[in-house]
């Protein structure tokens, strides 16, 4: 997008820039896919687990946070990493198949419960943003770049860098998304 709104070159040559990038994109990603296609019977965009990661992370026993999950044995109701039954059934539905499974479960968990759903996201959400405060050094560092961030934003929308400041906007809006709604992990913020 910054190349189709970036100003000092004609519009021609930016659209030129913007297709050698999609095109670059596509040619990187085609393989990978095609070989999903061949080995998992499916198509899909690169590798598909979320499923399994919305199921371990949203349910009647669901903590917001990996660590606290991996603590209960709540992941090891569900994760093959620590479940062998769930490695079976891997093995015997197929990768594509046990994912459609427990997408199509953590969605029926996630419709039949709103509120404990959206407490679990406004949980993740703050981690993301602030940390945990079982870690006091992290959660102040964390509190204190996340704070010196926003002002960064104001300074540059104040200063006229409006392409800027909506570009930075954009990605600290849209990168968390997906972090919300699976349980928090420190290297998700990293």
């Amino acid at each position: 997008s910054i190349v189709l709104v970036a100003r000092p070159r004609p519009l021609r040559r930016r659209l030129s820039y913007a297709a050698l990038v999609c095109a670059t994109f596509l040619l990187v990603i085609t393989p990978w896919t095609a070989r999903n296609r061949l080995v998992m019977g499916g198509w899909f965009f690169m590798r598909d687990n979320a499923g399994l990661e919305l199921e371990v992370s949203n349910g009647d026993g669901a903590y917001y946070s990996f660590e606290a999950n991996a603590t209960t044995r709540w992941m090891c109701a569900f994760h093959p990493d620590c479940n062998p039954e769930a490695g079976d059934q891997i093995r015997s539905l197929g990768e594509l198949e046990f994912n459609r499974r427990k997408l199509a479960n953590a969605v029926s968990w996630i419709s039949s419960n709103p509120v404990p759903f959206a407490e679990l996201t406004l949980r993740r959400a703050f981690a993301f943003w602030c940390g945990m405060r079982a870690y006091p050094v992290t959660f102040f560092l964390r509190n204190a770049l996340s704070v010196l961030g926003l002002v960064g934003l104001w300074l540059m929308w104040r200063r006229g860098m409006t392409l800027q400041t909506q570009l930075l906007g954009a990605v600290w809006i849209a990168y968390p998304l997906t972090f919300y709604v699976v349980q928090y992990m420190d290297r998700y913020v990293a």
